[in-house]
């Protein structure tokens, strides 16, 4: 690599070249120095002005795979994600599994009468005598993302619903709107959400407590992680409803049902599923 050059992003945008990111990024999977050093030199070697982040991504995802499969799944985290679909239903099972995890009560597809009209809420969250309305909006392609028109119409079911609450003199009260998505936020989405109260969580959005790191922390890797399997059988966990990793090792039963029966190819399974999840 000589000189400075410059990459192409998801969204539209360009940005320098930093191979400290790359190598931030691919320690973070849990990768020795050695091989993160050896995959940051031969893509420093590859790169050329202009060439796409998914590129990259994808030649060191692959680097890393042929050198550690556990860390390649941690490094296909992102990616990992986006493949959830195609409904956005494996996205908010994912967000209330993080919250419940971090000590809330939840409640997925609740009905909640405000004082205009009813509201289905992705994700109903409580503690300590306290709800949180969760909007989750889960995006397939990593150029998407939230525009202002979302945490606008969240903050008016947010406002319906606690007006109701407030006008029939409840003990327990809608504290605050929550939304959370897979991608980013617009910055306009960013700053009126900010202004109004709301909280918004995306892929990286806030620096610290954002989606990426809350599912890190918490062991909360989705099947869709999972180099053992195949992209069907990935499929057919997510329509029997098993989201994550470990929700899979607690139901290893489910694995016969969608038509494995090697006992080989299940302990690789749930040996990739005790190391992928174990070493937070």
């Amino acid at each position: 690599m000589k000189g400075k050059l410059f990459v192409s992003k998801s969204t539209g945008f360009k940005d320098v070249y930093k191979p400290e990111k790359l190598r931030v990024s691919l320690l973070r999977s849990g990768a020795n120095k050695d091989i993160v050093n050896d995959i940051v030199k031969e893509i420093n070697e590859l790169v050329y002005e202009d060439i796409p982040t998914q590129q990259i991504y994808k030649k060191a995802y692959s680097l890393l795979k042929r050198r550690s499969r556990i860390s390649a799944s941690k490094y296909g985290l992102k990616k990992a994600v986006l493949e959830l679909g195609p409904t956005g239903y494996p996205f908010e099972q994912l967000v209330s599994q993080v919250l419940k995890a971090e000590g809330f009560e939840v409640k997925v597809g609740e009905t909640v009468q405000g004082h205009c009209v009813s509201h289905e809420v992705d994700v109903l969250a409580s503690k300590e005598n306290i709800n949180y309305l969760v909007e989750c909006k889960y995006h397939s392609e990593p150029s998407r993302f939230s525009n202002v028109k979302i945490p606008l119409y969240i903050q008016s079911r947010f406002e319906d619903i606690d007006r109701l609450w407030k006008l029939n003199g409840n003990s327990e009260i809608y504290r605050q709107g929550w939304i959370y998505t897979n991608t980013r936020f617009s910055e306009d989405a960013l700053a009126y959400g900010n202004c109004m109260g709301l909280k918004l969580i995306s892929w990286k959005y806030p620096a610290k407590g954002n989606l990426e790191s809350r599912i890190r922390l918490n062991g909360l890797f989705p099947v869709t992680c999972l180099n053992e399997l195949t992209i069907s059988e990935k499929q057919r966990l997510i329509e029997k409803k098993i989201v994550t990793a470990i929700e899979l090792k607690n139901r290893k039963e489910i694995l016969s049902k969608i038509g494995i029966n090697s006992p080989s190819k299940i302990k690789r399974v749930l040996s990739e599923i005790d190391a992928l999840c174990n070493q937070l």
